[in-house]
């Protein structure tokens, strides 16, 4: 099916510019059986490392206390019951990857169209016209970027240079999270934030396929955005606040997971 999309998550039933008008998203949903073969994709990954975190050959001396219900807020991990790892590598190993398919996944064009590669496929000009050079990971200073590149690298990079630094960027994510809090949205964040379950990472990565044909692939003017097309400074600046929420999203529900997942353990001194 050409219009899967990459990473296990919804895909797409037309193809070109159709596909990126938000009428069409009533029209396709994640289905993990059908989407996710063998447990190989964004999904999978994160609950299979998540499940790993918690599963009793990585820990000695386990005695199962009972287990939270998924889907609520997690309880702090003080006063949990100490047990050793007996495995650190494979622990550390699992965490990594739990930690870099949370963040994959709320990136909205690792949730997004196969025939375009989430993104990657389509080449556009972006911070030509913006106040601070943009910079990409290997350090080389160009307006040439494709889509993808853009939300993974470009807008975040080019926010870190308007703070003045990443410390400052990242207290602006800090922001974000205590204003969700405040207004009881990060309810909504945590309401499904079991990492271990496999409803909640589809979730996730449903609330990206919906941003991604919102926001992604479509211009200030709602415009689909084709290869050639010059970004501009309004992209950047009403796209910004979704980079924002999506991360700040990530980081709550991530450290949710963790707290599920190693609620009845604590990790022993190695000394």
């Amino acid at each position: 099916r050409d219009d899967e999309i990459t990473g296990g998550c919804p895909c797409s039933k037309s193809s070109g510019a159709r596909s990126t008008d938000p009428r069409m998203k009533k029209d396709c949903s994640f289905v993990y059986d059908r989407d996710c073969t063998k447990d190989i994709c964004a999904v999978g990954a994160i609950t299979n490392f998540t499940a790993r975190l918690s599963d009793s050959m990585f820990w000695s001396n386990v005695e199962q206390s009972s287990k939270q219900g998924r889907n609520r807020r997690p309880s702090s991990m003080r006063g949990a019951n100490r047990f050793c790892c007996s495995d650190t590598w494979a622990m550390k190993e699992s965490l990594m990857f739990v930690t870099h398919f949370v963040g994959d996944i709320h990136q909205p064009l690792h949730c997004s169209r196969k025939t375009d590669l989430g993104g990657n496929k389509i080449h556009v000009y972006f911070g030509q016209n913006l106040q601070f050079p943009v910079i990409d990971s290997r350090g080389l200073m160009h307006s040439n970027w494709n889509l993808h590149a853009v939300w993974d690298d470009a807008i975040i990079s080019q926010a870190i240079d308007a703070t003045g630094s990443r410390y400052h960027f990242e207290k602006e994510i800090q922001y974000v999270i205590d204003m969700a809090e405040s207004s009881g949205h990060i309810d909504d964040w945590l309401r499904c934030s079991d990492g271990r379950d496999i409803k909640c990472a589809s979730e996730w990565a449903e609330e990206s396929w919906e941003d991604a044909l919102t926001w992604a692939y479509r211009d200030e003017h709602a415009k689909a955005i084709t290869d050639g097309t010059y970004l501009s400074v309004e992209y950047f600046s009403t796209r910004l606040p979704v980079v924002k929420r999506r991360l700040a999203a990530a980081g709550v529900r991530l450290a949710a997971s963790l707290e599920y997942a190693l609620a009845n353990f604590t990790i022993c001194d190695e000394t």
